[in-house]
């Protein structure tokens, strides 16, 4: 079977063909033999992409070798939930366990193909409120937009400073950047799902006064911008 990262608290699924693992998971094996063995591994199969001399091998990071325990009968294979012996997927990729005997003899137990999911960052995408507006420094603004991410919205937050225009900086257009603000933002889960859905556009709204935190004056500029963060989080 293999289990997600801790993080999104998802259960543990089968290690079944078409394998889709997101990257982190746990790959946890377990298998008897009808004949005793020395030694096992886990092994990834090299990825070989065209060259100017021929095929090369193309990875982004070590291929993974995890080395399985055996037990004392020589008939039992298994990775650990935690040690040298856990396997955890990074990478997509072609991957074996190679079995060796006392005599010296190997062969191959089993193969997988597993197709890693990374997981990104989620992606915001704001409505309102509009750049290049302008407005009193008692206004209030609407906040509107989406996030979206491969695996879920944890949260989002409007962050704002205001930037000073001094008698000096007017002259020369420069702004000085204020203290941070944040305000959090309603998300807004979509109808009949729980929690904030993998994948889809999470709704997320609040309203924003501007003369909260530092009280902007006539002349000076917000700059602002939402985060949201996923459960990695990131």
């Amino acid at each position: 079977q293999w289990t997600p990262p801790e993080y999104l608290s998802e259960p543990a699924r089968p290690l079944v063909q078409p394998v889709r693992a997101v990257a982190g998971s746990r790959i946890d094996l377990q298998g008897t033999l009808s004949r005793p063995i020395k030694s096992a591994v886990v092994k990834e199969l090299p990825r070989m992409t065209g060259g100017v001399s021929g095929p090369v091998e193309r990875r982004d990071s070590p291929p993974a070798f995890v080395p399985l325990a055996v037990d004392e009968s020589g008939l039992s294979v298994a990775t650990t939930a935690e040690g040298p012996r856990q396997w955890r997927v990074v990478e997509s990729g072609v991957f074996v366990v190679e079995a060796e005997d006392e005599h010296g003899v190997s062969a191959e137990l089993a193969r997988w193909v597993i197709d890693v999911a990374l997981d990104s960052p989620p992606v915001v995408s704001l409505v309102a409120p509009i750049p290049q507006a302008y407005a009193t420094a008692s206004a209030q603004a609407a906040v509107r937009g989406t996030a979206r991410d491969d695996f879920g919205v944890e949260r989002a937050e409007l962050q704002w400073r205001v930037g000073r225009k001094s008698e000096t900086d007017a002259r020369s257009g420069a702004v000085s950047a204020g203290e941070p603000f944040s305000l959090t933002l309603a998300l807004t889960p979509p109808p009949g799902g729980a929690g904030m859905s993998a994948g889809e556009p999470i709704p997320f709204a609040g309203t924003w006064s501007f003369a909260s935190g530092d009280r902007p004056a006539p002349g000076d500029v917000l700059e602002y911008r939402v985060v949201a963060w996923d459960r990695k989080p990131q």
